[in-house]
């Protein structure tokens, strides 16, 4: 597996520091490291009745992001949470999904996200690369069984 293409793109770990440095205060920095949720929806108490406030909070802090080219998505997980992934790997998985079945989505986005956090703290490209391979082949596998049918 020639993994030395990957080197090139953008690492996760730079850019969620890039986006950190963006962020303004406690919230919008809980947001970037994945502690708050993108929906708001874990805002309890007085919080939840400004939720308007943090909604323009969210959105003031994701165009900084996109003015300053960071490069993220924001992915929905297995049961439906949604978080956000850095660089340009995770962004390659989470691209995959358009070409998969319904009942794979799911877990491709889990594997994105999955794979922007083992990358932050430090786990090598190329055992992230083989996994990526190992969802090629199964994404492959299920166009050739729908163009059997």
């Amino acid at each position: 597996m020639d993994y030395k293409k990957y080197r090139s793109w953008a690492h996760p770990a730079r850019e969620r520091n890039k986006a950190l440095d963006l962020s303004r205060g406690c919230y919008q920095s809980s947001l970037i490291c994945g502690s708050s949720a993108v929906s708001g929806a874990d805002l309890r108490g007085k919080a939840q009745r400004y939720a308007g406030h943090y909604a323009s909070s969210r959105a003031s802090v994701f165009t900084r992001l996109n003015d300053h080219d960071v490069v993220y998505a924001v992915v929905a997980r297995k049961r439906g949470k949604l978080s956000l992934v850095y660089g340009e790997l995770p962004l390659y998985v989470w691209e995959l999904r358009l070409h998969a079945p319904q009942e794979m989505r799911r877990e491709i986005g889990e594997l994105a996200f999955t794979i922007s956090y083992k990358m932050i703290n430090g786990e090598s490209v190329a055992r992230q690369v083989t996994k990526i391979t190992k969802l090629e082949g199964l994404l492959e596998l299920y166009r050739l069984r729908d163009l059997a049918i």
